[in-house]
């Protein structure tokens, strides 16, 4: 009888309780009397990306032209895009971006969609003049290090752009940096991405879990931001320049449909638009 290799057979086993990236999607709540949070309940949660090498991070939802689009990076560096139709994803593309780029964000301004993402050297803005399969780069900024995850705030004149900053010695905090994004007076044609002094003056300190995780979108006319608060989600309102907690997305109160055997161990980003929610978390056994 043929020995069974049990080193081989323990190396399975890990990788099969190891936690696994995923994405979870779902229809938002639209029932009265309801916000549409995570932690609100039903409808479920459902798996669409799973696997470590699957399109994971800063996830987000686009909607073009009555459209739904998923948006995500892998470990490649690659932005990821998938149609969404009644729910079900379509296969991932990747965007013609001409490098490895990190964390991707698209959004429109002035009719027009744009993509920013961080590369080596700084941040690379791109221009789609035919959504989604043509990106040109129009402008490269050489920003601070250590700026990430950033969130758009649309405008009309400018669009602002919501950076997070981890402390060097206590990556656990965080600070925002607010930069608006304009175009140059005196060539229209070149754009600017410039720091706001009066938000950075007034966001000095370095707070416990306030990293970007997910859009600023409106409640009751107020914006509210998804912040990354360990393994969980905190939901805050924004009060001037005082943050206010609203709710919570954590592995207990969001419900979701998973595969046989598993649970969801954390949870890292939220994404929107108007008719999905999408949750990326860590799923184990």
């Amino acid at each position: 009888m043929k020995t069974p290799n049990l080193q081989l057979l323990w190396q399975k086993l890990a990788a099969r309780r190891e936690p696994q990236p995923a994405l979870l999607l779902r229809a938002r709540p639209a029932y009265e009397g309801t916000d549409p949070m995570p932690a609100m309940g039903l409808p479920a949660f459902t798996v669409c990306a799973q696997g470590q090498d699957a399109p994971w991070y800063a996830p987000q939802l686009i909607c073009r032209d009555d459209a739904h689009w998923l948006l995500a990076g892998d470990e490649q560096g690659r932005a990821c895009l998938a149609a969404l139709e009644n729910g079900v994803r379509g296969p991932w593309q990747y965007l013609p971006l001409g490098g490895a780029y990190a964390y991707p964000l698209v959004f429109d301004w002035n009719q027009d969609c744009f993509l920013l993402a961080a590369d080596e050297n700084g941040w690379q803005l791109f221009w789609s003049p035919e959504f989604p399969t043509r990106w040109d780069p129009v402008a490269h900024f050489d920003l601070p290090a250590g700026l990430l995850a950033p969130v758009a705030v649309p405008g009309r004149e400018s669009t602002g752009i919501l950076f997070s900053e981890p402390d060097e010695k206590h990556p656990e905090q965080t600070r925002v940096h607010l930069y608006e994004l304009t175009r140059d007076e005196a060539d229209p044609q070149k754009f600017l991405l410039q720091p706001d002094e009066g938000f950075a003056f007034t966001h000095r300190a370095f707070l416990p879990a306030h990293l970007n995780a997910g859009p600023v979108f409106a409640m009751d006319g107020r914006p509210v931001r998804a912040c990354a608060q360990g393994e969980y989600l905190q939901f805050y309102l924004a009060d001037g320049d005082v943050l206010q907690p609203l709710c919570a997305a954590t592995p207990h109160n969001v419900q979701a449909e998973l595969p046989a055997g598993q649970k969801t161990e954390s949870i890292h980003a939220y994404a929107r638009d108007e008719r999905y929610e999408c949750l990326a978390v860590m799923l184990t056994r």
